[in-house]
């Protein structure tokens, strides 16, 4: 019996965390930006987004056939099938504007209207 030793006592033992927790924060962070990175897709501006934001801001006190030269390019590339028959009505009342020389007559207050009301309510 004199070879059995006595009982020690318990021993604590002290795990240092912070290189795990250094660690993950790090990974977590990563994951993190690799996420941001696809998610953030640079988003491709289409013609027709330009042309409305173009129709949208258009001078309506500017020159008569920049006008109605304006209103029609871009509004033939926004248009929809469901409202192309009153887009071409308005186009068709500003023919007159487009193809005289010098123009000084300013375009009709009710044909601003439908056009302000068209690009307004349609687009």
């Amino acid at each position: 019996m004199e070879q059995l030793k006595d009982i020690r006592a318990i021993e604590v033992i002290n795990i240092d965390y912070s290189p795990y927790i250094i660690t993950l924060s790090v990974l977590v962070i990563l994951f993190l930006l690799i996420l941001y990175y696809f998610m953030k897709k640079d988003k491709v501006v289409t013609d027709e987004q330009k042309a409305i934001k173009y129709l949208k801001n258009l001078d309506f006190n500017s020159e008569s056939k920049l006008l109605a030269y304006d209103f029609t390019l871009y509004g033939k590339v926004c248009v929809t099938s469901l409202y192309e028959d009153e887009f071409m009505v308005i186009v068709n009342k500003l023919e007159k504007y487009k193809y005289k020389k010098n123009m000084s007559e300013n375009i009709d207050i009710d044909l601003i209207n439908d056009m302000k009301d068209y690009i307004r309510v349609r687009l």
